[in-house]
């Protein structure tokens, strides 16, 4: 008996640590991201000045959700901005970074933003080219609320709910949150832990999009639609050719093959290189001369096809 009064007792030692080793863990793993969010914190206030930086800081410690509306000198008009979500980090990449900056030797007059998210790249084209009709594309329904008011004051800027396919149907959203910036379009609802179904969308074609609104060609395509693009791609023949630049975010973690299927459909293009995290491919007549650093690379290691 006295053994097992021995093991009880060390069950109720461990019982009454646990607590405690709960609590180095996570202070374990503050200590190791306290750093980066700092960093994060700190652009806040260098980015959006000391008094709204202060209070997207205040409001991000206190873990607010909800929007903040500011005020940049990279946009004409005010931004919403959602807390605690990835906007923060696509304005510094967009608007501050310039990330959709291409060297075209001509402004386009006509450009689809598939995959707007909350509007910030069809700001940039709306600013960078105010003569041009930008079509831009979101399907999650309270993201597209949110780029519907941001574009509001572009009216160049036609903000439309769809997602971007091969075919006109209605596809599934899914996601693992409903301000996320990565919600994907499938045709089934899977099941995974942690994700939900959040709702369906209707599709949009490129052939489609010609029609209703009237243009030829597509001057600038810019693509950022979570997988989707191995769909779009898959069968581009009829409207590859009215495309001067595409600029596309492949997302081959969630499709495998992504790259492969956009490479594929863009042997036409003459040129291409890779733009940090973009690939770019572009008709002769829409690029000016490369500067050196950026000629000869291959959008792909495997098809090495990139010419200037």
């Amino acid at each position: 008996s006295r053994p097992k009064r021995n093991r009880s007792l060390a069950s109720q030692v461990r019982d009454r640590l646990r607590p405690w080793q709960e609590f180095q863990r996570r202070l374990r793993n503050r200590r190791r991201t306290w750093p980066k969010r700092t960093y994060f914190l700190a652009n806040y206030r260098h980015r959006f000045g000391a008094w709204q930086g202060g209070e997207i800081v205040g409001k991000t410690v206190l873990r607010q959700s909800g929007e903040v509306s500011v005020q940049v000198p990279q946009a004409q008009f005010p931004l919403s901005l959602r807390l605690r979500s990835s906007d923060f980090f696509v304005y510094g990449q967009v608007l501050v970074e310039r990330e959709y900056e291409l060297p075209l030797c001509r402004d386009p007059r006509t450009i689809i933003d598939a995959g707007a998210n909350i509007g910030l790249a069809s700001i940039h084209f709306a600013q960078r080219y105010p003569q041009s009709r930008i079509l831009a594309i979101e399907s999650e329904p309270w993201t597209f609320d949110l780029m519907r008011r941001n574009v509001a004051p572009y009216p160049q800027v036609v903000p439309i709910h769809a997602a971007l396919w091969d075919q006109v149907k209605t596809l599934n959203l899914f996601g693992s949150t409903r301000d996320s910036a990565a919600v994907r379009t499938v045709e089934t609802t899977p099941f995974a832990a942690g994700k939900h179904d959040l709702g369906s969308v209707p599709t949009v074609t490129i052939p489609q999009l010609h029609q209703d609104h009237g243009f030829e060609q597509v001057d600038l395509l810019k693509i950022d639609i979570e997988g989707a693009e191995r769909t779009v791609f898959g069968s581009a023949e009829s409207w590859i050719d009215q495309v001067g630049v595409i600029m596309i975010e492949t997302h081959d973690r969630f499709e495998p093959g992504c790259t492969l299927e956009f490479a594929a459909a863009t042997t036409g293009f003459p040129v291409s290189w890779r733009e940090g995290e973009h690939l770019v491919a572009a008709r002769r007549d829409m690029v000016r001369e490369l500067p050196t650093s950026l000629r000869n690379l291959p959008t792909e290691p495997e098809i090495g096809r990139a010419h200037v």
